[in-house]
């Protein structure tokens, strides 16, 4: 059995045949109303217009086009030394209470914590103390990005500076404590490549955010920013982990 194609959003020439025809056509409804220039709030601005519906309609279509294909995402985390290999070999793993609890200890027994920090760290996740609707899913999710431009343009920055991911920094009353600043910073900054299959809607969420037919299309019309988010509902296990990548790259 062959294996399967790497599709890239920022790459063109990476798309299927089914892809293309999908992105043509739709951007052929509204290509000539917009400026050069244009960034991908255009997009937005005209799908809350008279081209309602025109991208969001695609966005099956995308999804049935990609069939058979693995779709290259990426994730901005922040690492210690010794979790680098466990990201390559174990995968990007969802934020349970058994896993988060297992990261602490283990950070612990490595030195990278202190056992007062580790204390605080037990506590201070959003699985122990109430928190907004919108944390309530990130134990269930890996989150991802679609395209490389959020990364190039520092709209993962927050991502890139905390250690620990939203479990822990979406709990801001306790993050922000001055005494576990240095909580914030360890480990160093990294972009974790994977594939995932994104056919299937109810794995592979937009999250309420513009779909797969939003990023294809400001690629292919050449738009000067992109974005592209997925709420991808298992884990990424190691075998689709294509890189680990230090940030920024060198």
């Amino acid at each position: 059995m062959a294996d399967p194609r790497i599709v890239n959003a920022d790459d063109r020439r990476t798309w299927p045949p089914a892809l293309e025809h999908v992105i043509d056509y739709a951007c052929s409804q509204f290509s000539y109303s917009i400026p050069t220039g244009s960034d991908f709030g255009i997009l937005t601005d005209l799908a809350a217009g008279e081209y309602e519906f025109v991208l969001d309609s695609a966005e099956q279509w995308v999804r049935n086009a990609l069939s058979g294909s693995m779709m290259l995402v990426h994730h901005a985390t922040r690492l210690l030394p010794h979790e680098v290999g466990g990201v390559q070999s174990d995968g990007l793993l969802r934020a349970t209470p058994e896993r988060v609890q297992l990261r602490h200890a283990t950070a612990l027994a490595a030195g990278s914590v202190s056992h007062a920090e580790y204390e605080f760290l037990r506590t201070a996740t959003t699985h122990e103390l109430p928190m907004v609707p919108s944390a309530l899913p990130r134990d269930a999710e890996v989150c991802a990005i679609t395209t490389m431009d959020p990364a190039a343009r520092g709209k993962l920055n927050m991502y890139f500076t905390r250690w620990g991911g939203e479990i822990h920094t979406m709990n801001e009353q306790a993050w922000r404590a001055p005494r576990f600043e240095r909580l914030r910073t360890i480990g160093n900054p990294y972009l974790v490549s994977a594939l995932i299959d994104v056919t299937n809607t109810e794995v592979a969420d937009s999250g309420g955010t513009p779909g797969l037919a939003y990023t294809f299309a400001a690629t292919s019309l050449g738009l000067t920013t992109n974005d592209g988010l997925m709420h991808y509902l298992h884990d990424i296990p190691g075998p689709q982990v294509l890189r680990v990548t230090p940030w920024p790259p060198c």
